[in-house]
């Protein structure tokens, strides 16, 4: 029980200090703070907690080993105009879970003008970010399991003749006991 605990404050120390510095989810990318699928957004930010469906590839790459190999997740949403496309999917090579996502927000045309007010055209923003999310469970006693997962992705940001792209790290760390039902894991994005 001693190693566990150990193991377990070892796990989740880095996780919480990144949290208390950067803020957990701290992103120049806002349309990354929008995640994906329904059962995330109706959970809010506590998804992360039990993301256990391919979709732990953007909200804590840890829950990547709770979803079923060769699974595939895809969501369309339509908030406000701007559309969202989720695609994630889930394949275990030899008991080592990996994941693959993309998630891409399209906002409604803007229309440019000049000084005067006259409209000189309309141009299409987007915002994409492909990312790559590995996870293994690091220890195991009976129903206690602790997964940790780390996630890459590449973010491309394109605004009418400016365009950024980036790097955003994700890492998670799952304590998950099935006799209580206790979920944990911190997990800082981006």
């Amino acid at each position: 029980m001693r190693r566990l605990c150990v193991l377990i404050l070892v796990l989740l120390l880095p996780c919480i200090v990144m949290g208390l510095w950067v803020s957990p989810g701290m992103t120049v990318y806002s349309f990354l703070y929008m995640g994906g699928g329904a059962r995330a957004m109706g959970t809010g930010y506590v998804w992360g907690i039990m993301a256990d469906s391919p979709m732990a590839i953007f909200w804590n790459p840890a829950g990547v080993c709770l979803a079923s190999p060769k699974t595939l997740f895809t969501s369309y949403e339509n908030q406000l105009g701007l559309h969202t496309i989720n695609l994630a999917y889930v394949h275990s090579l030899s008991n080592f879970p990996l994941g693959l996502g993309l998630i891409g927000s399209f906002p409604p045309p803007i229309v440019e003008t000049n000084e005067y007010g006259e409209e000189l055209g309309e141009f299409y923003p987007m915002w994409m970010a492909p990312e790559v999310a590995v996870a293994y469970p690091v220890y195991s006693l009976g129903d206690r399991i602790v997964y940790a997962g780390g996630g890459l992705k590449l973010v491309y940001e394109n605004l009418h003749t400016a365009w950024s792209m980036g790097v955003g790290v994700d890492f998670g760390v799952m304590y998950r006991d099935s006799i209580c039902l206790l979920y944990t894991s911190p997990s800082p994005r981006d």
